[in-house]
C-alpha cells in the first residue's frame, strides 16, 4: 500500500494548472495556492536541483510547503525537508522504498518502507569551513554506534547550494545539490 505524500500532491497540482483542467478549487485551496505563488522570491525555489544516491541521479524541482520544502520529479523521486532535516525520501531509482524520519524527543527513528531500520542522536549543526565555500556538519549517532554525517554548504551569496545526508550504514548518502542555471 502506498502513502500519499507531499510530493506527490506537489505534482497533481501542478499537473492540473499545467493541463489547465482544475477549475474547481475551494476557496481556501485558491487562496492558499495565490499566496504561495505571490510571497517573495525563495533562494532554494528558483533552481533546478540534481538529486543523487549511490549511481541514480535526477533533476528534481522544490516547492516551499511552508513549513516544508518537498524536492520533486516526474519519476516519482521525492524529498521532503523541514528546518533542513530530512524528513522523507522516495524513489531514488530501482531502490525505490520509502524512508521516514521521525523525531521522538533526542532520537531521531529511520523507517525504511514502515519498518524500524536505525534510532539516531543529531548533535547541532556547526560551521566546519568558510574557504571557498562555507560548509555546516551535523553528526548523528545511531545508538548501535554507527556515525553519520550530514552537511549544508552555502555559495558566495550566502544560498544553500548542497544539501548531504547520511542515511543508513552501508548505504549511500543522499546528495542535493544545487545546478547552476
Amino acid at each position: 500500500m502506498r502513502r500519499f505524500s507531499l510530493y506527490s500532491s506537489f505534482f497533481a497540482i501542478m499537473a492540473c494548472f499545467l493541463l489547465e483542467g482544475c477549475v474547481h478549487l475551494k476557496s481556501t485551496q485558491l487562496s492558499g495556492l495565490s499566496a504561495l505563488l505571490s510571497e517573495k522570491e525563495d533562494p532554494l525555489l528558483p533552481y533546478e536541483w540534481q538529486i543523487q544516491w549511490g549511481e541514480y541521479q535526477k533533476n528534481v524541482y522544490a516547492v516551499d510547503l511552508n513549513p516544508v520544502y518537498v524536492f520533486g520529479n516526474v519519476f516519482g523521486d521525492g524529498v521532503t525537508l523541514e528546518n533542513m532535516r530530512i524528513r522523507e525520501a522516495e524513489g531514488l531509482g530501482k531502490f525505490n522504498h520509502l524512508w521516514q524520519f521521525i523525531e521522538r524527543g533526542e532520537h531521531i527513528m529511520a523507517y525504511e518502507s514502515g519498518v524500524l531500520r536505525a534510532t539516531f542522536n543529531c548533535g547541532g549543526w556547526r560551521m566546519v569551513s568558510r574557504e571557498p565555500v562555507v560548509r555546516l556538519e551535523q553528526n548523528c549517532t545511531e545508538l548501535k554506534g554507527h556515525l553519520a554525517v550530514n552537511s549544508i554548504e552555502l555559495d558566495a551569496a550566502g544560498n544553500v547550494s548542497k544539501l548531504v545526508y547520511s542515511l543508513f550504514e552501508g548505504r549511500p548518502s543522499l546528495i542535493l545539490s544545487k545546478l547552476q542555471l
